[in-house]
């Protein structure tokens, strides 16, 4: 796409938009996992599998939410159209929710005594 120098409001807009859509991707490709020749229920596949592809692409797509986000907050002041700010956070706020829920169920399960 051909963003101009003034409209960065559209190009944070659009890869927010990319990036939740890669995030549902890479959060239903586990299910599918067959088709990547991991076979289901064995742990040695499944924990290559999530090392080699599904952690290093969470924790990329966290990078860039992060990085659009603070980007947008910062930049709050000089958005000519506030929908472009208010959608742009509305994208990217599911992951980084996500990811807060996902830390504290990391930390509870870590913690918790069976």
């Amino acid at each position: 796409m051909n963003f101009g120098s003034q409209n960065f409001e559209k190009k944070r807009l659009y890869y927010g938009i990319l990036n939740l859509i890669f995030f549902i991707l890479i959060l239903i490709t586990p299910e599918y996992r067959e088709y990547f020749g991991v076979i289901k229920g064995y742990a040695p596949y499944e924990f290559g599998f999530n090392i080699e592809f599904f952690f290093p692409c969470m924790f990329i797509l966290l990078i860039i939410t992060i990085v659009i986000f603070w980007k947008t907050i910062e930049e709050n002041k000089k958005y000519q159209n506030k929908t472009f700010f208010i959608l742009t956070i509305a994208v990217t706020a599911p992951i980084l929710i996500l990811w807060i829920f996902f830390g504290v169920k990391i930390i509870f399960e870590i913690f918790n005594e069976y």
